[in-house]
């Protein structure tokens, strides 16, 4: 998957402008975003964004034990999760967080598969 907050700010810029000029009926433009990827931009770069019609980013969470963000090599910690929710707030964006459900069961079903193996 491809994130477009990791666009350059001046390209990301044209292209909203590119969206905006062409594509009246656009009513709202939006983007999945990881915490990585929303931590690069300042809020006044955000902001911006913000102004140039994205209005919504998507933010992968998954999960917000500490110990499933190693285990899924998520990359961030959960302090810099939650800063990456934050700073879309701040930047006036709809910070929308998905959220895996299932992630922390399916990993101890793993890892009890792999205990059961080993065992027998």
């Amino acid at each position: 998957m491809v994130y477009a907050l990791i666009i350059p700010q001046p390209r990301f810029e044209e292209i909203l402008k590119l969206i905006n000029d062409n594509l009246q009926t656009i009513q709202r433009i939006g983007t999945y975003a990881n915490a990585k990827s929303i931590l690069r931009k300042s809020v006044d770069e955000l902001k911006k964004l913000r102004d140039l019609g994205l209005k919504i980013i998507y933010l992968g969470v998954e999960t917000g034990n500490v110990e499933l963000l190693q285990k899924i090599k998520k990359g961030v910690t959960y302090e810099q999760m939650v800063e990456a929710a934050r700073r879309g707030q701040r930047g006036r964006n709809n910070a929308f967080c998905n959220r895996s459900i299932g992630i922390g069961w399916y990993l101890r079903k793993a890892s009890n598969m792999q205990l059961i193996r080993q065992k027998f």
